[in-house]
């Protein structure tokens, strides 16, 4: 059964090594949103292989709302290939 975990995310650059530390262990794949990080983020989320970006299509910051949109938008092509679907915050 494979994992999916859904991360939306803003600057965690700091934290996304612990993160993943933790995380890898278990999840197959990672759908992340980023929120135009300015901290270095990006690179970390590159040098992951299990990560698949996706665009950000909300407005600046982030919100409740749109974040459970980003997720319901996501729920239908995950539905299916995996097993479980993890939303995280990390």
């Amino acid at each position: 059964m494979k994992i999916l975990s859904i991360l939306i995310l803003h600057n965690a650059g700091y934290i996304l090594p612990f993160h993943f530390r933790h995380y890898d262990q278990f999840v197959d794949e990672y759908w992340v949103f980023d929120d135009r990080s300015t901290d270095g983020t990006q690179a970390i989320l590159k040098s992951n292989p299990k990560v698949k970006q996706r665009a950000f299509t909300g407005m600046e910051g982030l919100y409740e709302e749109q974040n459970l949109g980003l997720i319901y938008q996501t729920y239908p092509e995950a539905v299916g290939k995996f097993g479980w679907i993890l939303t995280p915050d990390p």
